[in-house]
């Protein structure tokens, strides 16, 4: 994908799906958490 190799239509779509059957939504939500819990105490 990043060199232009696939065809992105077909390949960024199966890339995505496979990111959320891993568990990618689960990461972004605990890194999430833990970035507001850092700005939370570190915001004034």
């Amino acid at each position: 994908m990043i060199n232009g190799c696939v065809d992105i239509d077909t390949v960024l779509p199966e890339f995505q799906a496979a990111l959320k059957d891993a568990g990618i939504d689960d990461i972004i939500a605990c890194k999430q958490e833990q970035l507001d819990a850092w700005l939370a105490s570190n915001n004034g």
